[in-house]
């Protein structure tokens, strides 16, 4: 049971932790690179 739930909290952190990278890279990249 505790096993599951670390394999569980392990994924959503890294779901998260992707999806911010993935954002903050677009925001980064539409931000300071306006020239195409």
């Amino acid at each position: 049971m505790g096993f599951i739930n670390f394999c569980c909290n392990s994924f959503l952190f890294l779901f998260i932790h992707f999806s911010y990278l993935a954002l903050l890279r677009e925001l980064l990249f539409f931000g300071g690179n306006d020239s195409p």
